[in-house]
């Protein structure tokens, strides 16, 4: 009888410091608080009360996921020209303070892919409407 290795799927949330808004990630320019603040028009950026947060999903637990964006830890399968891959997001490994563990939705374990992405998109935007400052969840072009 075979057995199928059925992997699992996680939605995860980074609380990011209030530096997010004014300091660049220090990654050759590319992650600046400017780009995090164009992302998010609907942040109130004179009271900063609500919030801003990372949300991902993977194939790892949340905790291991936070672990590799804080350690900054490239992807085991280099890329083909032997370089190692980045896999952190420069605002999650510079600005991240704690991984949300409360919150029901990040609680949910998904079956494929695709709901997970669905579930990260879905989230994100729910965060945005409510006045965080979200990065992450963004649709693929």
């Amino acid at each position: 009888m075979r057995t199928m290795n059925i992997k699992s799927f996680y939605v995860y949330m980074i609380h990011l410091s209030k530096d997010v808004l004014i300091k660049d990630a220090p990654d050759k320019g590319r992650w600046t608080s400017k780009k995090f603040i164009k992302k998010n028009p609907q942040y109130d950026l004179e009271s900063k009360i609500k919030p801003c947060v990372y949300i991902g999903y993977s194939s790892v637990t949340p905790e291991e996921r936070y672990v590799q964006h804080k350690e900054r830890i490239p992807k085991k399968k280099p890329s083909k020209t032997g370089e190692l891959v980045r896999n952190w997001n420069p605002y999650a490994a510079e600005f991240g303070i704690r991984l949300e563990k409360k919150k029901k939705p990040f609680k949910k374990v998904h079956k494929s892919m695709y709901t997970a992405k669905k579930h990260e998109q879905n989230l994100a935007n729910y965060y945005r409407k409510k006045g965080y400052a979200v990065w992450g969840g963004q649709k693929e072009k």
